[in-house]
């Protein structure tokens, strides 16, 4: 049974995940510049969106069809690092990239006749 509203459960995440980095950080911290203070809250608003996204997914699936799908996450990431970046994915990164989608695309095909 559902329960918690997804803006709820996205308020503990945040507020726990504050609260362990924080203590992690003391030591390291340092005074940041405006462009480092812009290029982290334009990360905070992207992984805002992202938690809220996957909350309010998990209301209308259920976590075994929306699970796999996270991993599409890593393939997103690759294809920015070449887009972005010139990176070249390896012949390794290819096949994981394979094996992801395929994975992805199975559970979802064979999740629907079970939802």
């Amino acid at each position: 049974i559902k329960t918690d509203h997804s803006l709820t459960i996205m308020f503990y995440y945040f507020v726990i995940s504050v609260l362990i980095v924080g203590i992690l950080s003391i030591s390291e911290w340092h005074a940041m510049d405006h462009t480092t203070w812009l290029i982290l809250i334009l990360i905070s608003l992207t992984a805002s969106v992202y938690q809220f996204s996957l909350t309010g997914a998990l209301s209308y699936a259920p976590a075994r069809m929306i699970s796999p799908l996270l991993y599409l996450s890593l393939v997103f990431s690759g294809f920015l690092d070449w887009m972005i970046w010139n990176h070249i994915p390896s012949f390794s990164s290819l096949i994981g990239i394979l094996l992801v989608t395929a994975s992805a695309i199975s559970t979802v095909l064979l999740g629907r006749k079970q939802f």
